[in-house]
């Protein structure tokens, strides 16, 4: 068993070495706590023959400044958990023998001490009892961090080593524990109470809840990792083995849990070896089938089933959108040619189309044409309703549709400035050399080469041919 205790311990505080080992402390400090329960007396008698080797192979691993205390945990004296919880006096608390916890030795680097208290632990000092089966574990842990009688020194590397064969008071033993492992559903051992319960020096003020689970990780936090050995004596069945609890406990800070089996040294040092050569740090222990770990929280979770592949659709390529031309002047050539200067950013088609605002201004009369002889003719002429598509304008019937200028398409080969023009139709010419004055209405269409871009521009322009001038 203290050949155990000591692998663990190397296993333990070597893992804290490993991965900063150049800012490592040169001082160790390991405090022990031995459950002295009546179940745990094969346990003391071994740590009692053993702890010179233990104390050998730490202070050669670590240093001869390593420096060790002595702690023993029971429970609290009247706590039956199907009882109930009989509190008695800090009077009577301080002389019972029976403790929550009590320190025998605090940290020193003097092994004959050490050994001193070790001996004590089987003395008539010591209770040997606890009542029911879980015991002050939660309670030992806290003061054990917190209790400045322990001598915690300053700068030193902390290691806690527990050994016990029960688990803790607490109302929720299974919290954190996957429900393969449950031993009992639901699992609740009482909760552990609070006082001072005659522990010198003790930090708990009323009103604090030593709740177990927050315990651990206050020792993750304070930097105290926790080397827990699990005793499972050889005349108990599987329901009474908790080892399972203790690994997911002890990893939450940082620390190791191993199992020893009473009298059963060669078995229980295999498995050391074992978890020495595949300890990496603080790793979960194997999760069971259909778990997983859960990273940075030390426990298993299920596995959720898988989800439905998510198809996604490629991205849709939106092409950047295309410069409409840039249009320059226009003007009036002979014989009505309407030209443009446009200026095109790329290749593409385009369409260039005239149409004359008004149609009137190229039709004649409903009916043919209309001399105006009198009012009364004229008034007959308003007072007439114009067939459809025809509109009233200065007393005439005219159509009132569009009438096409002229149309041209355009082959842009590639980006410049071009001149596009329209030719006027014939209609359009006799009307134009008749005097008549017309306003255009110029639409240009253009669509990029490669795209279905229409890039639509318009503008309004007004023609009319010049007079000639006669000679004389």
């Amino acid at each position: 068993m203290i050949a155990a205790v000591t692998a663990l311990l190397v296993v333990g505080l070597a893992r804290s070495v490993a991965p900063a080992a150049a800012a490592a402390p040169e001082k160790t400090d390991i405090m022990f706590i031995f459950d002295t329960s009546g179940s745990m007396g094969g346990v003391l008698t071994e740590a009692k023959e053993g702890i010179k080797k233990v104390i050998e192979e730490t202070r050669a691993s670590l240093g001869p400044s390593t420096a060790y205390g002595v702690a023993n945990v029971e429970d609290v004296p009247g706590y039956y958990s199907e009882e109930g919880f009989e509190p008695g006096s800090e009077e009577s608390f301080e002389q019972d023998t029976e403790k929550a916890w009590h320190l025998w030795q605090p940290v020193t680097t003097e092994v004959p001490e050490v050994e001193e208290a070790i001996e004590k632990l089987s003395g008539e000092e010591v209770a040997h009892s606890g009542g029911d089966g879980p015991e002050a574990y939660g309670r030992a842990l806290w003061e054990t961090d917190t209790n400045p009688q322990v001598g915690w020194r300053e700068g030193a590397r902390h290691e806690i080593v527990l050994i016990a064969d029960n688990v803790p008071h607490t109302m929720n033993v299974n919290e954190g524990i996957p429900e393969a492992f449950w031993l009992e559903n639901p699992f609740n051992t009482g909760e552990e109470p609070g006082g001072r319960f005659g522990i010198p020096d003790t930090q708990w003020v009323p009103g604090d809840s030593l709740e177990f689970h927050k315990t651990l990780e206050m020792l993750d936090v304070d930097g105290k990792p926790l080397a827990m050995v699990d005793y499972f004596h050889t005349d108990e069945g599987e329901y009474e083995n908790y080892i399972h609890y203790w690994e997911y406990w002890a990893k939450q800070t940082g620390g190791e849990a191993l199992e020893a089996k009473e009298g059963v040294k060669e078995e229980f040092a295999g498995k050391l070896v074992t978890i020495i050569k595949e300890t990496t740090g603080r790793s979960l222990p194997p999760c069971p089938t259909g778990y997983e770990p859960r990273v940075g929280e030390g426990v298993c979770v299920k596995v959720p089933p898988p989800k439905p592949p998510v198809i996604t659709p490629p991205p849709v390529v939106v092409p950047p959108l295309s410069k409409p031309p840039i249009k320059g002047k226009v003007i009036v050539l002979a014989g009505g040619i309407i030209e443009e200067e446009v200026e095109f950013p790329e290749e593409g088609e385009g369409e260039y189309l005239g149409e004359v605002s008004e149609g009137a201004s190229l039709s004649s009369f409903q009916g043919g044409t209309l001399e105006l002889v009198d009012n009364q003719q004229l008034a007959f002429a308003a007072s007439k309703k114009c067939k459809k598509g025809y509109v009233r304008k200065h007393g005439k019937c005219v159509n009132n549709k569009p009438v096409s200028y002229g149309h041209e398409h355009l082959s842009i080969t590639k980006a410049g400035k071009y001149k596009v023009k329209i030719k006027p139709s014939s209609r359009v010419l006799s009307s134009l050399k008749s005097g008549k004055t017309l306003h255009v209405k110029l639409t240009l269409a253009f669509t990029p080469k490669d795209t279905t871009d229409h890039l639509l521009s318009t503008r309004f322009v007004t023609v009319h041919l010049k007079k000639k001038h006669k000679k004389k």
